[in-house]
């Protein structure tokens, strides 16, 4: 029985769809007893298939290399040597994908037509080895005269999930992934130093919290004649708090800090308690707050990943995130007939692409602190460096290395139904398992990850939407990147 290549191409990408680029197809497909076409393949990304038949991909694609023979691992000539990841089961019109390293739970990650397990244990697993699925050896596979259909090939070592010590200019920097808090790159990350006008991102945190956009917010007789850089506010000027944030964040103004300060905390040291108490509270362990400003204060002091962490809390706010990508703004001057111009000094918002902010910061004590964002291709970062001479360049750089090292990925969705589960004391009924969120997370460039699913064989009536059945994780060389739970 053999499965035509054409058709069985024709098949397989109507389904698949922008997972992969197919460059290459070497030699025939095997058809197992069941009648399914089994096709090993090596690709660092591949994707599950939920009870439905949908596939739920990543798309990683890299070029082939030009070679003409491709064995896997364990086997000899000059092509590259490679280890099968998993295999495409084509059936009809559904292709499904089973990944090698979990065969002997397969049936619990994706509903197989009958007897497609077994078929792939007895066809690929070789007598005599440890029984590690993963490690399909050459000789099983070409005994079978069976070769790789080599969907988008990575052959790079797996870099390790862990943090990555990065050289730099900078006395200390980070940069973490905006969305699980990880951390990506970092030098001294953890060592306590001052922080200039970066601060005023904890200060509009707490004003973003704790106030309300459209109060009225008076300059008092501390917030006027602030040193260093200003918005150069009157005493007894009101503004709305938006404004003042547009004036604190943009031209960074210190008097816009001092006014803010007394609106929120009642006094300066007030406020700054209430800052330090809530950057604590965001797992901040190495950061005192003793001005809303920045302006030189012995044992003000944070972290590049405490002060990482504050701003990746302060990018889940809408205005906050507006605030920081303005390059240019206008707010009421009053006693003038004109407005004031606030013109952001971050300069990478028309330099870098994808930016996001965050907020600059220079004394002489700190020297150049920055605090910066981006966003590509569906990976959003935060990075701060202390004390760098070339603070937007090196800023620039170290995104650029974390987006070149790690890369967003996505096995499966909110609202996806992982499988069914028969309802004991129910008369057959079942009950599927759904994603509460999407499985994504960012992993290393070209390392593989793996999906564990941890769900109960069957449960008990009575059975409620919403109740939680199991979890479902993203694992990366043994360490948990994402856990999402499984309800009803």
């Amino acid at each position: 029985m053999e499965h035509p290549i054409g058709t069985l191409m024709q098949t397989a990408m109507a389904s698949i769809k922008d997972m992969v680029d197919v460059n290459t197809v070497i030699g025939d497909p095997v058809v197992a007893s069941s009648g399914a076409t089994i096709i090993p393949i090596s690709k660092v990304s591949f994707g599950y298939v939920t009870a439905g038949g949908d596939m739920a991909a990543q798309d990683k694609r890299h070029p082939l290399p030009e070679h003409g023979d491709f064995p896997f691992a364990g086997g000899s000539g000059a092509g590259v040597s490679v280890q099968p990841v998993g295999f495409l089961v084509v059936s009809g019109d559904t292709v499904r994908m089973l990944p090698a390293q979990s065969l002997t739970v397969a049936d619990r990650m994706v509903e197989l037509i009958p007897g497609v397990v077994e078929d792939v244990k007895n066809l690929f697993a070789k007598p005599g080895q440890d029984g590690d699925a993963s490690r399909l050896m050459c000789g099983a596979l070409m005994g079978k005269k069976l070769l790789p259909l080599l969907i988008a090939l990575a052959l790079v070592p797996l870099l390790p999930a862990r943090a990555e010590e990065i050289s730099t200019s900078a006395k200390a920097c980070v940069v973490i992934d905006q969305y699980s808090g990880r951390i990506l790159l970092e030098h001294n990350a953890d060592t306590p130093l001052p922080m200039a006008s970066t601060t005023k991102v904890m200060t509009a945190l707490l004003a973003i919290e704790r106030g309300n956009l459209d109060d009225p917010v008076t300059a008092g007789h501390n917030a006027f004649g602030v040193p260093g850089t200003s918005i150069y506010l009157s005493q007894g000027e009101t503004l709305t708090l938006e404004q003042m944030l547009y004036g604190l964040m943009l031209a960074s103004g210190n008097d816009a800090a001092v006014a803010i300060a007394e609106h929120i905390g009642g006094t300066v040291e007030d406020f700054c308690r209430l800052m330090t108490a809530r950057a604590a509270e965001l797992g901040c362990t190495n950061t005192v707050f003793l001005t809303p400003h920045g302006l030189p204060c012995e044992g003000h002091c944070t972290t590049a990943h405490d002060l990482a962490l504050i701003a990746r809390e302060a990018m889940t706010h809408d205005i906050f995130r507006q605030i920081v990508s303005t390059t240019r703004a206008k707010i009421p001057w009053e006693g003038r007939d004109y407005d004031r111009v606030l013109n952001n000094k971050n300069r990478l918002l028309t330099t870098y692409e994808g930016a996001t902010g965050i907020k600059t910061g220079y004394t002489r004590k700190a020297g150049r602190c920055l605090v910066f964002g981006a966003e590509r291709e569906g990976m959003a970062v935060i990075g701060v460096v202390l004390n760098c001479p070339d603070w937007f360049g090196e800023a620039a750089r170290l995104m650029d290395e974390a987006f070149a090292r790690w890369d967003a990925m996505t096995l499966l969705s909110a609202g996806e139904h992982l499988r069914a589960i028969p309802v004991e004391g129910s008369g057959g009924a079942s009950v599927d398992a759904v994603l509460t969120a999407d499985l994504t997370a960012l992993v290393p460039e070209n390392a593989l990850p793996q999906v564990e699913i941890d769900l109960p064989d069957s449960v008990h009536a009575p059975v409620h939407a919403g109740d939680t059945l199991g979890t479902v994780r993203l694992v990366c060389q043994g360490e948990a990147l994402c856990e999402v739970r499984l309800v009803a």
